[in-house]
């Protein structure tokens, strides 16, 4: 990327000192230009052949000779013009095109270019300035001969405003064709300017090939922030006395923080809120991490940390942690290493009886909470089963071409942390199994138990398509039919299958397996009624 940046700089550098030598065609001629005035072989639009009714103007005085043709925005299809220069001599040109850009411009003129190279057409945004000094745009550099294979024909079919045409310039290129010059300068500009057009073309190519950087939305500091009013009660337009932009001083610790005047108070913000001296950020990310391993944080009303939530359960490892995690750099890895290594996590989660009575919500964590797994790891798990997950990292998965989201399916095998989010076009899956509000901030998922789960789990195609996969899989790798139930069991459950497991499937193959073909369709419904077991669904 940064080789990328020199090269394109570089150019852009030289380009701009190229631009200053041609500078002729506009500090030195401003204003209308003769014809005369102008390096190569100059054919204006008074010199072009016509076809239908062109208008001439001279509205803009930034002209070439007597003045400007445009089609008037009418007759499309029915207009052309025609630029056949008298060449000197045979050999390579660099076509120039004048024309003055404004709003009310075509923004696809159609020019064909007949030279000794062949046929060549392109259109012609002339909404943009052009980008030589304001009037003039490079065509590209071509071979003509001298007996009539050079011309550039300019048309106004399918064009969306005026076509506007000044004249058509051919400047020479290779050095063994001369053309007369007023003045050794001109042969200069003539060689600037080839050299301008090459390198813009390399530009292009630069610009056009450049490797992709990813992009984010972002909030951008207005150029001159300002303290803002109260709105009174809530009106926009009711003011109230200014504000200076500054902290609650109730939430914070010391001298409260304040904005300097000419920046929004952002990079203040961050600071603060990141600061040793304001725990309350390293508590409230703590627990939220103790949330995602444990299954329940230590505050349990993981979103609220107020008085309207829950107290903590062991405040003193709570600002432990909270210490510890400062101290190691906000170090999330560290963190996570700390409560990992911990007594607490590798405790089981079955319990005697006294203690189911003694603690039935497991509130002083003597043992391990019994989770569900969440939608995302239940999709990613079935995939991974079945040997479908797709564990390519980075890019998107929907074409940048979208506009909308209705009727948008997703129907990829990628982790689902890749998965597109739309609004109105969830992932089943997903929305099946309480995914969260990707509008909102949620540290604490809400968890149901609903009959659409099962159906989803008994019914969806997607489960049904993943057990085929599953048992075509461990059919091709797995031999014998005690094997091959040990390897679903572990495969899914992460166990092996029990006696009375083994009894029923045995059982149940008998019945089902009754020649070659039968085979794998009952596997796959045994892996189907794996994956709808609350042993899958849930971690022990």
């Amino acid at each position: 990327m940064n080789v990328h940046k020199k090269e394109v700089a570089a150019l852009k550098k030289e380009i701009d000192a190229l631009k200053k030598i041609t500078g002729t065609l506009s500090q030195k001629r401003t204003g209308a230009i003769k014809v005369s005035d102008l390096p190569g072989v100059v054919v204006d639009d008074a010199g072009a052949v016509k076809v239908g009714d062109w208008v001439n103007s001279t509205f803009k005085n930034l002209y070439i000779g007597q003045g400007y043709a445009h089609d008037d925005d009418k007759d499309k299809g029915l207009k052309s013009l025609s630029f056949e220069p008298e060449l000197p001599k045979e050999g390579r040109y660099e076509v120039l095109l004048a024309y003055y850009g404004h709003s009310n411009r075509s923004t696809k003129t159609p020019i064909t270019i007949q030279s000794a190279d062949g046929e060549k057409s392109m259109k012609v945004n002339m909404r943009n300035e052009a980008p030589i000094d304001g009037r003039f745009l490079s065509l590209g550099t071509y071979r003509f001969e001298t007996n009539g294979f050079s011309t550039v024909l300019i048309s106004n079919k399918g064009t969306d405003g005026h076509v506007v045409v000044d004249a058509v310039i051919f400047l020479p290129v290779d050095d063994d064709v001369k053309l007369a010059r007023p003045d050794a300068s001109d042969t200069e500009a003539t060689k600037a300017r080839a050299r301008l057009a090459k390198l813009q073309s390399e530009l292009s190519g630069l610009e056009k090939n450049a490797p992709v950087v990813p992009k984010a939305m972002v909030v951008r500091d207005r150029d001159k922030p300002a303290d803002i009013p109260i709105h009174i009660r809530g009106v926009v337009g009711n003011h109230g006395e200014t504000v200076r932009r500054g902290f609650l001083q109730v939430a914070s610790i010391g001298d409260p923080v304040i904005a300097e005047p000419k920046q929004s108070g952002r990079l203040e913000m961050g600071r603060w809120i990141g600061s040793k001296d304001n725990p309350l950020t390293a508590r409230v990310y703590v627990n939220r991490v103790w949330h995602w391993l444990m299954g329940q944080g230590l505050v349990r009303t993981v979103d609220n940390f107020g008085t309207t939530g829950v107290p903590p359960t062991h405040p003193e490892l709570l600002d432990y942690l909270a210490r510890r995690f400062m101290d190691n750099g906000w170090s999330t890895k560290s963190l996570i290493r700390d409560i990992i290594l911990s007594r607490t996590w590798g405790l089981s989660s079955k319990a005697s009886e006294m203690l189911e009575q003694a603690d039935p919500e497991n509130v002083l964590l003597a043992r391990a909470h019994r989770t569900r797994l969440e939608a995302e790891m239940m999709r990613d798990a079935i995939l991974q089963i079945s040997g479908d997950l797709d564990l390519t990292m980075g890019g998107s998965e929907f074409s940048s071409s979208l506009k909308a989201d209705y009727g948008f399916s997703y129907s990829g095998n990628r982790r689902s942390i890749y998965a597109p989010q739309l609004r109105n076009a969830p992932l089943e899956i997903l929305e099946t199994f309480d995914m969260a509000n990707s509008s909102f901030t949620t540290g604490d998922r809400s968890s149901s138990t609903v009959a659409p789960q099962a159906l989803y789990l008994m019914n969806h195609p997607f489960v049904m398509d993943q057990a085929e996969k599953a048992a075509g899989r461990m059919l091709n790798s797995v031999m014998g039919r005690d094997a091959r139930l040990t390897y679903a069991w572990q495969s899914v459950l992460g166990r092996e299958p029990s006696a009375g497991e083994r009894r029923v499937m045995n059982t149940f193959l008998s019945e089902n397996v009754t020649d070659e073909a039968s085979e794998p369709k009952a596997w796959a419904q045994i892996y189907q009624s794996l994956f709808g077991s609350i042993d899958f669904r849930y971690i022990p």
